[in-house]
């Protein structure tokens, strides 16, 4: 059997390497996140600070990720291209659903038009089942809480709110010095709505209002 210390060092190599490729879609820092509480583990030999909640969410990904390779690489009679893109499907979907990184669909997506592409059937057929994965990915991407919109307000207009107020940090120039600015504002109207394949949230400032529809993950600005 493995040590549990290479498994814990494999695991953040996988998590070092996926915390790049979700950089693009700004969810690096729920892979480090990850990464970090199990170098804590491995190091102190101890589960701390929530992290009892990490190891059973590891256990059962190493679960799946075991059962997965038993019955797709031992049992499975099917070419290799086949059970290749359909260990990663599964695998991409669990991972998602265990720690919650929308990212990692983007995997899964890819892979699953692979498959079907790659699976004997006629073109119409084809053609249908790509738009019904296309279509449950939108789904699974759009948010269903107003975290997502909080988030987007942060990174897009660097608006951090709290529960009645928000405060606006902006870098200004002053005197070939780069400092920073801040200005509060009453929240007058805070919305979020959740509408299957898509979303929509919106702020009601002092003195501005910020409008914006999530699509597929998405958020976009509808109003300037």
């Amino acid at each position: 059997m493995f040590d549990k210390k290479v498994i814990l060092v494999l695991l953040c190599w996988i998590l070092d390497g996926c915390a790049v490729m979700s950089d693009l879609f700004k969810q690096k820092e729920r892979f480090l996140e990850i990464r970090q509480q199990c170098l804590l583990i491995m190091e102190t030999g101890t589960v701390q600070g929530g992290g009892e909640m990490v190891i059973v969410n590891l256990a059962f990904f190493i679960l799946i990720l075991i059962a997965s390779i038993y019955i797709l690489f031992i049992k499975s009679k099917n070419d290799v291209l086949k059970r290749y893109l359909s260990f990663i499907i599964i695998n991409s979907f669990f991972f998602f659903s265990i720690f919650d990184i929308k990212s990692v669909l983007w995997i899964t997506l890819i892979c699953a038009i692979g498959l079907i592409l790659h699976t004997i059937s006629p073109i119409k057929d084809k053609v249908i089942f790509i738009f019904i994965v296309i279509f449950i990915f939108v789904i699974y991407r759009v948010p269903t809480s107003p975290a997502e919109f909080e988030t987007y307000l942060i990174e897009e207009h660097a608006i951090h709110c709290s529960v009645v107020e928000c405060v606006e940090v902006v870098e200004i120039v002053n005197d070939n010095k780069l400092q920073m600015q801040a200005t509060k504002y009453a929240i007058q109207g805070l919305t979020f709505d959740w509408y299957f394949v898509f979303s929509q949230g919106q702020i009601v400032l002092n003195n501005e209002n910020i409008k914006a529809i999530n699509i597929a993950g998405f958020w976009i600005q509808i109003n300037k």
